[in-house]
């Protein structure tokens, strides 16, 4: 055998200028590593490597392989820095390395191979379960795989590092929690993300059919999708940061955690000191609304939408009518949307006030002295009565007029132009009312 040295000294002068593999290096190609304390193979040299760009800085062999030859140490990569303290000796003879490694340095590459084996096999076998708007994806357990004739997988898993530590490795959701877990206030802050995130509701306005999502633990009403929480890695020690959004950075009250039956999280904020505490630690605010008031008394919801309704443009003679919810969300008037959806929806709301509400029927809008009469109020309120111009289209989709939108379709523009004596600024295509 001949020692590192002497064969570093024959190609130092080469080895100090890798930017890629020279000549030399190739002689290295296909060489077998082995461990020097067990003679074990850790498997073949395929590259030669200059990670780092200093002159001075030392190749690095790129070993694939391994001793067993099946999938999953076939896909092994090991990185070694060709440095006397881990090549110690080489064998020309038997084109042959021999390696000391630290302890865990060949668990690494293994472990990486056993994912990439792992991924796309649990995914056949993972717990789907909706969230909110999203879908949360569970590891499967293992009695799960074991019933399914899957051992091999439970055993791969078990040379990973275990079912939870796969399950984080591989963004999947666990049912476990290890010893310890909850002693974590970054572990709490990330659960309390993920359950505000899961009571986002997907609903449908009556009146206008636009979709939009409601939050049971902020009350928070918006138009657009929800972003889920985007856990962002620091460092290769499993350090994190989550980025999400600031208004959903709150502490859920004790009864909105208790109804949905996670007492885990309830005993996790106990320990860390109650809700408020809590709160304060993870830099969250509360949950529970200014506007509890009108969830909690009927009453107070009914002022305040006989407030709201007073300041509208109902036509004369009606009774009470209730707000649509683009109205509402139009006018920011998110307490009282939250208060009406806290308290059944707009039917159930309606019926209890013995209000009408503003969903039209099937053939509502195929009248079309109703539909004029209709966009003359929005016009009279948002242009003016001097108005000369009938509305566009697209200022009726920005103020979220989709009904009085549809009217227009329905009839065309030059129609209800000429009934309402209005001028339009672009000539369209009548059409037939009963069409």
């Amino acid at each position: 055998m001949l020692n590192f040295y002497l064969l570093q000294t024959e190609l130092q002068a080469e080895m100090v200028l890798w930017k890629r593999p020279p000549p030399d290096a190739s002689e290295l190609l296909g060489w077998r590593v082995k461990e020097q304390s067990t003679g074990n193979t850790v498997g073949v040299i395929d590259e030669v490597l200059l990670i780092n760009e200093e002159p001075d800085g030392s190749p690095h062999l790129r070993v694939r392989g391994g001793p067993g030859g099946g999938d999953a140490s076939a896909a092994e990569v090991h990185l070694i820095p060709f440095v006397q303290a881990m090549v110690p000796w080489i064998e020309p003879a038997h084109k042959a390395v021999l390696v000391t490694l630290p302890r865990g340095f060949l668990a690494l590459g293994r472990q990486r191979a056993l994912l990439e084996r792992l991924r796309p096999e649990l995914q056949k076998y993972v717990v789907r379960k909706p969230g909110g708007v999203t879908e949360v994806v569970y590891m499967p357990t293992r009695r799960q795989l074991e019933a399914a004739g899957r051992a091999d997988l439970v055993r791969d898993i078990q040379q990973a590092g275990g079912f939870l530590e796969v399950a984080t490795l591989l963004g999947l959701r666990s049912r476990r929690r290890p010893i310890g877990y909850w002693d974590n206030a970054d572990n709490l802050d990330q659960e309390m993300s993920h359950f505000v995130m899961a009571h986002w509701t997907q609903l449908t306005d009556p009146a206008t059919d636009q979709v939009y999502y409601y939050n049971q633990v902020t009350a928070k009403v918006q138009w657009d999708a929800p972003t889920p929480p985007l856990k962002i890695p620091l460092d290769d020690q499993g350090d994190y940061m989550i980025i999400e959004d600031e208004q959903e950075r709150v502490m859920p009250s004790r009864s909105t955690i208790m109804a949905a039956g996670r007492y885990d999280l309830h005993h996790a904020i106990m320990y860390h000191g109650g809700y408020r505490l809590a709160a304060e630690t993870l830099d969250r605010r509360h949950a529970w609304p200014r506007f509890k008031d009108l969830m909690d008394d009927f009453s107070a919801l009914e002022a305040a939408l006989y407030s709201f309704a007073s300041e509208g443009d109902a036509p004369p003679g009606a009774g009470p009518v209730l707000p649509t919810i683009t109205e509402l969300l139009d006018a920011g008037r998110n307490d009282l949307l939250g208060g009406i959806l806290h308290h059944g929806g707009l039917h159930a709301v309606a019926e209890r006030l013995g209000w009408q509400t503003q969903r039209r029927a099937r053939c509502y809008w195929h009248d079309m002295d109703v539909a004029a009469q209709a966009l003359r109020r929005w016009i009279d309120k948002e242009q003016g009565t001097d108005a000369e111009y009938l509305p566009t289209h697209q200022q009726l989709r920005e103020a979220g007029r989709h009904d009085l939108r549809y009217a227009l379709q329905t009839h065309g523009s030059i129609a209800i132009a000429e009934k309402l004596r209005l001028r339009v600024r672009r000539a369209g295509r009548p059409r037939c009312a009963d069409s």
